[in-house]
């Protein structure tokens, strides 16, 4: 009997990193409804982060410096 040997094959079909982005919810004045949008950045591309913590750090700034009192959500992508 001939001793077969088989190499360790690992197959990666999706590599994928969880990114992160923030919402502003939006009120909207003439009806109680909260308009969800996606804040982009400089380049208006959307903003993405790496890590969960980046983004509620940026978050926390966002909601912070709201003079209208926006919130904001941190959504996995």
């Amino acid at each position: 009997m001939v001793k077969k040997e088989f190499d360790l094959v690992i197959f990666l079909n999706y590599i994928y990193f969880i990114m992160y982005i923030i919402v502003k919810m939006v009120n909207r004045m003439m009806s109680n409804v909260e308009l969800p949008v996606v804040l982009l950045d400089g380049q208006d591309d959307v903003m993405e982060f790496e890590t969960y913590d980046d983004a509620e750090k940026m978050r926390v700034l966002f909601e912070k410096n709201s003079d209208s009192g926006h919130k904001y959500v941190v959504k996995e992508i």
